[in-house]
């Protein structure tokens, strides 16, 4: 009982801990709520699996109480992989066929659920003052041998075929760690799940915890890592209404450059169609090419407009573009009131502290 109840605090206060930086990060990194949502609830579904997993061993409770809380424990890591599988794919691969494993998924979890609950699966044996529980069913055997291994499977081959999608090779070494972690832990489950004796369920325990440890430490040092992976920033312009260049930075290279590919000329272009057809406030702008977007925002009343020329146009993207018009407006009202009023020769040297708003709200696409 000891045993179990310390086990299970360790994996609340991590997942806490998990959850807390989520919940402070939101914000920082321009988290879509869906985003966060979907990580709040992997936290959440380990919690509880985890606490009736440890539950179901313990001989205060009786055999009925014991086999209800395995059973739950089962369909939440089964709904818990399927989830996570579901997102993945989703991410990783960049054509309509990004549907077909949470198709796949979705369905599998669906009759495993509804085979343990309907029928007596598991013999429940008293050993040493802790249950043991035998799979006897072999259509339940066959569905959770056949869901496990194509959940090691599936993300196996996607992570191999698509991993080239991820934007940079931090992000792609870090995703692929994570995979590796993932793919040990759904087969130590296994080992144990159908060969369960006590020494193997505690060593799953220990890798379930390992993992919530990992997650928690790529979060905290490495949390972009969750919000953004395969998409990219190329360039990003902050230009004003007379064609001038007031701040570029490349992403690919990481720096502040002042000979961007955006010329007087095709600013005072872009400055031109905004103009005629921006009518809207917060409006995004978008022209797509064959592989990229370029994306801009244009401030009428103070002139000035921001071009970024990225992978793809998304949620994420959109709201940071917001956020940095606010923050960079807020930090340059004044001067650029007085070029506008007084047509003052700009020096763009006044705008130098663009870079740590750039890094602030598109962080996640720094490689």
């Amino acid at each position: 009982m000891i045993e179990n109840i310390i086990l299970i605090i360790i994996a609340i206060v991590l997942s806490i801990i998990g959850m807390a930086n989520l919940f402070i990060n939101k914000d920082k990194h321009v988290m879509e709520g869906l985003d966060f949502t979907f990580i709040f609830l992997y936290y959440i579904d380990e919690i509880i699996y985890f606490f009736f997993f440890n539950l179901s061993f313990d001989s205060i409770f009786t055999i009925e109480t014991v086999n209800i809380f395995y059973n739950i424990s089962i369909v939440l890591r089964v709904i818990k992989l399927a989830l996570l599988g579901s997102i993945h794919s989703y991410v990783l691969i960049e054509s309509k066929i990004k549907y077909l494993p949470a198709f796949i998924y979705s369905f599998l979890s669906g009759v495993i659920g509804i085979q343990i609950f309907l029928f007596n699966a598991f013999e429940i044996t008293l050993i040493q003052s802790s249950y043991v529980f035998r799979l006897r069913d072999y259509l339940l055997f066959s569905l959770i041998i056949s869901f496990n291994a194509i959940m090691l499977i599936f993300p196996a081959f996607i992570q191999r075929i698509c991993s080239k999608n991820i934007g940079s090779k931090k992000k792609r070494s870090l995703f692929n760690l994570c995979i590796i972690y993932y793919l040990i832990d759904v087969f130590v489950y296994i080992i144990y799940f159908f060969h369960p004796i006590v020494n193997l369920r505690y060593l799953h325990s220990l890798f379930f915890l390992s993992f919530l440890v990992f997650i928690d430490i790529v979060s905290l040092r490495n949390f972009d890592l969750f919000i953004i992976l395969t998409n990219k920033i190329y360039d990003f312009s902050v230009f004003h209404r007379s064609g001038v260049l007031l701040f570029s930075y490349n992403f690919e290279r990481g720096e502040e450059i002042e000979d961007s590919m955006l010329k007087g000329s095709i600013l005072i272009g872009i400055n031109h169609i905004l103009s005629n057809f921006i009518d809207k406030k917060d409006k995004l702008n978008l022209i797509k090419m064959k592989d990229r977007d370029i994306i801009f925002d244009y401030n009428d009343k103070f002139g000035f407009g921001i071009l970024i020329i990225a992978k793809n146009k998304n949620k994420t993207l959109s709201k940071a573009v917001k956020l940095f018009m606010e923050s960079f407006l807020d930090e340059y009202q004044e001067i650029l009131k007085k070029i506008n009023e007084q047509s003052r020769i700009i020096d763009i040297s006044q705008f130098n502290m663009t870079k740590n708003l750039v890094k602030a709200y598109f962080n996640p696409f720094i490689p």
